[in-house]
């Protein structure tokens, strides 16, 4: 079983509903608090849904680990939707998400760590960390650990040339839902080896 064939996703999380209550958030003060509370209470619902689906299956840990990866894809992807069509007045350069470590073998324990890098085709710019920032805000705010970095593509690769960590680390990397964002050649030729 894959992170996508996860049984019955909606129950776990919908995400076409919890972008339609983000949408429906007023702009103001209170848009990012207001908006973290919808996020909050999907991230609970899906946990809740997890671990029923473990009781009812004692012995299916490797399922339970898939779902909770799913959801918090799902989580990731409503926050970059939110953050760059709701905090930014025009939307900012492209970045791609690349879920790491368990995150990226779709394979996460219960409040697990939620490792994601920022990965950008050229040197990042203010924009790009802006963005970052903004989204890793409402996931501390959803009390998530988040273990995070934002690198352009040369940077991901002349560091991994000299860290045996980092290389390994993206091994098991792979996209995080947004994949639109990426138009380079290097990475298209990442999106068809992860």
């Amino acid at each position: 079983m894959t992170i996508h064939a996860v049984d019955h996703q909606r129950a776990i999380i919908d995400r076409r509903a919890i972008a339609d209550l983000l949408l429906g958030v007023r702009r103001g003060k209170k848009l990012a608090s207001e908006a973290t509370a919808i996020l909050r209470d999907a991230l609970q619902s899906g946990r809740e849904e997890i671990a029923s689906r473990l009781t009812e299956e004692p012995g299916n840990g490797r399922a339970a680990a898939q779902a909770t990866a799913f959801l918090h894809d799902q989580l990731v992807r409503l926050t970059y939707d939110f953050a760059t069509e709701r905090l930014f007045s025009q939307a900012p350069d492209p970045v791609a998400l690349v879920a790491l470590g368990g995150t990226g073998r779709g394979e996460m324990a219960p409040f697990s760590d939620l490792d994601v890098m920022f990965l950008t085709s050229k040197a990042p710019t203010a924009e790009q960390e802006r963005l970052s920032e903004a989204m890793l805000h409402v996931l501390w705010d959803l009390k998530l650990k988040v273990g995070h970095s934002l690198r352009s593509i040369a940077q991901l690769i002349a560091l991994a040339k000299k860290d045996m960590t980092v290389r390994t680390a993206f091994l098991e990397g792979r996209w995080c839902g947004v994949t639109r964002n990426c138009s380079t050649p290097r990475c298209a030729a990442f999106a068809r080896t992860s």
